[in-house]
């Protein structure tokens, strides 16, 4: 894991080495551990290593290969080492100390352009290849890695992060109205396009090919929304996906420094720290995971929110070495004034609090990986999307059957579980209109993206996003399988989105967040499973739970719910950061006029701070006001931390 640069002149030009030295210095956060670089001729490489794995401790990058005229960059972690070795015949001295660097390179020399869909585990790389005088680079399956890149003037630059590119003062950095629509309407389903005009990413799952004719995008992986799994029980479905999901938590489990594990209580978390202990033990070189774990006990009250108890439970089993960390004194605001001025973009960051509290803590006990629960919910999935497939499909007894029992589990009335999952999509659409301006005065929305009321409508009217919410409405109408769904659930744009976000947050605690269950063979896997694997009986995610069987403890394996972070959010938002969410309003109002109606905005804030239920009114003001810090500093033009520690010295006095 690292950073990576790089430059090609698809019109031979020699690349300019100064400008490469400050694209790599640009990312020197990313690697403490050694910096390298290589030019020749129109093409140059950069690298920042940051040491993770047991191979990457004498890992060089770029990784040269003089004879076959191949010159890697690469930020990867490779899980399928064991299989490409033998593959590709390394017998030579101990093949299992090759680098995931080589491994990708000699993977292409043996496979050439459909290498990555033969690579698992999470990457980006660029690759020179002298004798086709051409540039290949590729992303992993589901964006883990970024990848940022501009072409302009038969110059390709690329780098981890937009910083490595915008560093050069010959680079415009005209801010981008779709990214920044897209974002206010909390829409990312656009997965080139960044906040800079000019700037894209390499979409997730994609190759490219550049040289002087060009360049040109390939996608090498697609769900699989035909094929289905079939077993003979439950209880064989239950060993197949405790097999794939204990593989996945092995690979992540590679590592030359200690290794850390989010448990926040909830049942991703919970079976990622359980299993990683099992293995670390069954493993026996006397490596004990450490976990970290946030508590609320200044909201002890607020059951939505504490959970100590599934925590105590987990720690209860013993085999790990925990560390509790109060959230009391971190707010969202102030750990996005401060997280912000390390990004390169606006993010949607309302717990990003979690890692002000929690990180410094990883990062004082050694580790440099941090296992996360991120995205159980959406690959394993709930399977809510039964329910309606069932009222729709006439399965009339079937359906009440599972409503009645979801209903159960979750102790909400069984008409609210009706209703939502399919009879109100049977009652004709006036009817719910007229309903709807009845109890509401106001007509419903058609779409999330215009339930944002603070966007200006100047701004809608100026980008695509009127005609993207008339594209999903539309898609919406389409018939889908319940598979499709799933499919959509896991590779939509806001997962990529998430990732890139977390990718630079994590580094800048010198940390790498690694997350099991977007591991391709557990998302493949989970994708295959009937549906009857995904909901039955009332309970959601039926395969993890039986799965878990003697792993979790039981009131964790069973647990009908999640936490909601929520309370604490406006309890600071309400209490102790009410005032500098007013100043920080005030100062960014004058830059995102052109984007928010700001009076409208102010209004929104005033209601929220007095509201009995701010949930309902959080989403409408949170992304203008991050919009509103990210451009606050990108006014300077400069990531100096010194002028960012200035502005957030301002708003806070």
């Amino acid at each position: 894991m690292s950073g990576i640069a790089g430059i090609f002149n698809t019109d031979g030009r020699p690349v300019n080495g100064e400008a490469l030295d400050c694209m790599v210095e640009a990312l020197a956060h990313r690697g403490p551990d050694g910096r390298g670089a290589w030019l020749e001729g129109p093409a140059g490489l950069g690298h920042r290593m940051f040491h993770e794995t047991p191979e990457s401790l004498k890992e060089r990058q770029p990784c040269v290969d003089q004879a076959a005229q191949l010159v890697l960059t690469a930020d990867a972690r490779i899980d399928n080492r064991e299989d490409l070795i033998r593959q590709l015949d390394l017998t030579a001295g101990d093949p299992l100390l090759v680098p995931d660097s080589r491994l990708i390179l000699l993977a292409y020399a043996r496979w050439g352009e459909d290498c990555p869909e033969r690579l698992l585990g999470d990457f980006a790389f660029a690759l020179w290849d002298g004798r086709r005088r051409s540039l290949f680079c590729a992303r992993d399956y589901i964006g883990v890695k970024p990848f940022y890149y501009t072409y302009r003037n038969n110059r390709f630059l690329f780098a981890s992060e937009l910083k490595g590119i915008l560093c050069l003062d010959d680079v415009p950095r005209e801010l981008n109205e779709e990214m920044i629509a897209s974002y206010l309407a909390t829409d990312f389903e656009d997965k080139e396009i960044t906040f800079y005009q000019g700037l894209f990413r390499l979409p997730p799952a994609h190759t490219m090919r550049l040289d002087k004719q060009g360049f040109r995008l390939r996608c090498y992986w697609q769900p699989d929304p035909v094929t289905e799994l079939r077993l003979k029980s439950d209880t064989e479905y239950a060993e197949a996906f405790r097999e794939v999901f204990a593989e996945a938590v092995r690979c992540r489990l590679r590592s030359a420094f200690p290794v850390a594990s989010m448990l926040s209580g909830g049942m991703d978390s919970s079976s990622i720290t359980c299993m990683a202990r099992d293995l670390l033990a069954r493993e026996g070189r006397g490596r004990t995971l450490k976990t970290f774990s946030a508590t609320y006990d200044h909201l002890s009250n607020n059951k939505r929110i504490n959970e100590r108890r599934y925590q105590d439970s987990v720690i209860a089993m013993g085999g790990i070495e925990p560390h509790a960390v109060s959230m009391k004194e971190f707010g969202p605001l102030e750990a996005y004034l401060e997280g912000q001025r390390g990004m390169d973009f606006p993010y949607i960051g309302w717990t990003h609090y979690l890692d002000r509290g929690l990180f410094p803590r990883v990062r004082d006990e050694g580790a440099r990986i941090i296992l996360v629960g991120q995205g159980g919910d959406d690959v394993v999935q709930h399977g809510y999307e039964l329910l309606p497939y069932l009222a729709k499909n006439l399965q009339l007894r079937r359906f009440y059957r599972e409503s009645r029992a979801l209903a159960q589990t979750q102790g909400v009335p069984i008409f609210r579980v009706l209703w939502r999952s399919g009879l109100r999509q049977r009652i004709p659409p006036l009817l719910l209109f007229l309903w709807h301006l009845a109890r509401y005065r106001k007509a419903p929305t058609k779409t999330p993206l215009l339930s944002n009321l603070a966007i200006s409508p100047n701004l809608l009217r100026s980008t695509r996003i009127f005609e993207r919410a008339r594209e999903q409405e539309d898609s919406a109408k389409q018939p889908s399988t319940l598979r499709q769904v799933h499919a959509k659930a896991f590779t939509m744009g806001l997962v990529a989105f998430v990732f890139e976000m977390c990718d630079q947050l994590y580094y800048d605690f010198s940390l790498v967040g690694r997350f099991p269950f977007y591991d391709r063979r557990v998302a493949e896997f989970c994708l295959s499973l009937p549906a009857d694997q995904k909901l039955s009986e009332g309970w959601t995610r039926i395969v993890l739970r039986r799965a878990m069987e003697g792993i979790l403890p039981v009131e964790n394996q069973w647990r009908p719910g999640k936490a909601d972070l929520s309370p604490h959010i406006d309890f600071k938002l309400q209490g102790q950061e009410r005032q500098l969410l007013i100043q920080t309003l005030e100062r960014v109002s004058p830059l995102i006029a052109d984007y928010v109606d700001v009076n409208k905005l102010r209004e929104i804030c005033e209601r929220y701070g007095h509201s009995s239920q701010p949930e309902d009114l959080f989403m409408s003001f949170w992304p203008a006001i991050c919009l509103g810090v990210f451009m606050m500093k990108d006014s300077f033009h400069s990531a100096n931390r010194e002028e960012v520690n200035r502005t957030k010295l301002e708003l806070t006095a």
